[in-house]
């Protein structure tokens, strides 16, 4: 028989339900009360366990508001984390007959008790660590001007504030630490918003009203401490060195040119310990003046030549015109998971002036700070050609879950041949089709001869009789092995 304090660990490790390792959330791990309940129902010993650890019951869903009400009765002395999701169809209300049911209507729907639910969030305010919202209701009112003694993190998913009036948690959540919020308008810095020395704070990207310049400079100086943030940068004249937040370690910036990012950087007081960052460049960029003006930046370089691993992927974004514009972009990201660092770059290549459908075809210098860099993988191809120079550490071409197979080969053909001159493995896809391997065939044709003889891996364990029979025709004729991805 197991020890109980084995199952115990066991219960918890079955019944965890979800966490959130971006954007300084990698404190929140939420447990499915609902599972520990079918666990409580196994036997009399199980039923003790579950029943006496409470990091199973802190977890509280008060749209469920008699369920909530019994979990937070087994959870008498641990901080709650609060969950409300208006938008999920799958909870639970008891109907008069005592059944319990699942929603049919927006008139169902009325029956949850969203009064009952807002009043036991207010009752429980001062134990509440965590309050995550999805949507929006008029009767928020009731809890969100409540004071919130011991919430250390926050996340609003709100489809809108409720009001400009409310002093959201009454401006009193002295250990708030991470707050989330992905709406607009953001209320106003008069309603008492209680956003001061925060550790990480996401802010909406879709939006380029908000925030202002001054309402981000208002709250950036009110959060020194800041490890991480996720913000839209606003277009205005940065003072070099004006915002020191010398312990941003997480930085995720959506700016529309490069020369916002570059005053923006400026006023960061050069951010000397950033260890992951994002640039998200939403305006059509020339690719030389973006990468000569990221070489100047002192402390983005380091995480370039840190990379071990590199990724590109293809991106849209579509721009706030009419009718809509669809811009093609690239996301290049390089990472280096043992020293923990991260550099993603977002951008649209400025438009060729002579055909104006298609990005311009520029170089890519960017790579040639990857020095250090063994595997390059490719998720989604773009459909415009970019050079990059010969690559020499680069030893393993990543292709298993590569898409739009045409554009890769478009751009394999359209690179000098001794681009990757030490490759030793191409990964191919496990999902190699008949379809697939004649795109796979021809990329291998025109990187093979001029490689090392490198290994071609498989992911996956099989794959159809008469694709394999062609890749071991291919790997015949140019001499080199071949083998199924875990095998050697």
């Amino acid at each position: 028989m197991l020890p109980s304090e084995t199952l115990a660990t066991i219960f918890e490790y079955t019944t965890e339900d979800a966490s959130m390792p971006l954007w300084g959330m990698d404190h929140l791990h939420f447990h499915n009360p609902w599972r520990a309940l079918l666990l409580s129902h196994v036997s009399f010993r199980w039923r003790s366990i579950a029943r006496n650890n409470q990091m199973l019951w802190r977890d509280l869903y008060p749209l469920q508001t008699r369920f909530a009400v019994f979990c937070s009765e087994l959870a008498p002395t641990v901080d709650f984390q609060v969950i409300l999701d208006f938008h999920s169809p799958v909870a639970i209300y008891e109907g008069s007959d005592g059944y319990k049911r699942l929603p049919q209507t927006r008139k169902d729907m009325n029956l949850w008790g969203y009064t009952e639910a807002f009043r036991f969030i207010y009752e429980n305010a001062s134990r509440i660590s965590t309050l995550l919202i999805f949507g929006s209701h008029k009767l928020m009112h009731i809890f969100l001007a409540t004071p919130f003694p011991a919430l250390t993190t926050h996340i609003f998913d709100f489809n809108l504030w409720p009001s400009d009036q409310v002093s959201l948690f009454g401006g009193c959540a002295p250990k708030l630490q991470n707050a989330m919020w992905t709406c607009w308008p953001l209320p106003h810095p008069s309603s008492a918003v209680p956003w001061s020395n925060l550790k990480s704070l996401h802010f909406p990207s879709l939006n380029d009203a908000e925030p202002t310049g001054e309402y981000l400079l208002h709250v950036l100086r009110l959060n020194p401490d800041l490890e991480t943030l996720k913000v839209r940068v606003p277009s205005i004249n940065w003072i070099p060195d004006s915002l020191p937040l010398s312990k941003l370690r997480r930085a995720h910036f959506t700016v529309n040119n490069i020369k916002e990012w570059s005053s923006f950087y400026q006023a960061l007081s050069r951010i000397p310990q950033i260890r992951d960052l994002t640039i998200d460049i939403r305006g059509l960029t020339p690719m030389p003046a973006l990468c000569s003006d990221l070489k100047e930046q002192g402390s983005v370089i380091p995480l370039l030549t840190a990379a071990d691993n590199c990724s590109i992927e293809s991106i849209e974004w579509i721009a706030s015109v009419y009718p809509p514009l669809v811009h093609e972009g690239i996301s290049v990201c390089c990472w280096n998971d043992e020293r923990g660092t991260r550099f993603q770059l977002n951008l649209y290549p400025l438009r060729d002036l002579k055909h104006p459908e298609k990005p311009a075809r520029e170089p890519c210098i960017l790579f040639s700070n990857m020095t250090t860099v063994t595997r390059l993988k490719f998720v989604d191809c773009p459909s415009f050609l970019f050079t990059i120079p010969q690559l020499t550490s680069i030893t393993i071409l990543d292709l298993q879950d590569t898409q739009y197979l045409k554009n890769l080969e478009m751009w394999i053909y359209a690179i000098p041949v001794d681009t990757f001159p030490s490759l030793t493995a191409i990964i191919l896809p496990k999902d190699l089709s008949e379809w697939r391997w004649e795109y796979d065939h021809r990329i291998l044709e025109r990187l093979v001869p001029n490689s090392p003889k490198p290994e071609i891996v498989v992911a996956g364990e099989d794959m159809p009789k008469d694709v394999r029979g062609k890749l071991e025709q291919f790997c015949n004729e140019y001499g080199v092995h071949w083998r199924f991805e875990g095998l050697k």
